[in-house]
């Protein structure tokens, strides 16, 4: 969508207490950024059974491309953590780029369902996030 933030969003919080809500994803697509998938419930990938692995992937897909109305085609795996199979489920469920968290290690050379990307913790202050958008 033409931007460099990404805004990788569990649905199954938007609206919880603490998180986004409909109208701040909204909001954040309106101010330029991008907004892509990062499952329903924020589980370890790697651990599920291969249904719900599949649900988890294909039923946040649906709900951001019912709710802002056109494809969503990105994803960030929960704490970065993927193997084969999660990668096969992320392309069977139409992401095109999929990322893990393990730095910015961004070159070109990276499987497009395995992007490299920083990854925040809980709690991070919002200078360590403006710090890293600007690192070389």
């Amino acid at each position: 969508r033409g931007s460099s933030v990404f805004f990788f969003v569990y649905t199954g919080a938007v609206g919880a207490p603490g998180y986004l809500s409909w109208p701040q994803v909204h909001e954040l697509e309106a101010a330029g950024h991008a907004v892509a998938s990062h499952t329903v419930s924020h589980p370890d990938l790697v651990r599920l059974p291969d249904d719900r692995l599949a649900s988890e992937m294909r039923d946040s897909r649906a709900r951001l491309e019912r709710e802002l109305g056109h494809p969503v085609t990105a994803l960030a795996y929960p704490f970065g953590s993927h193997d084969a199979r999660v990668v096969a489920a992320a392309e069977a469920a139409g992401y095109r780029l999929a990322f893990r968290a393990d730095g910015p290690d961004a070159r070109r050379d990276h499987p497009r369902l395995s992007l490299p990307r920083w990854k925040m913790d809980y709690g991070e202050p919002l200078e360590v996030f403006v710090q890293r958008l600007q690192a070389p």
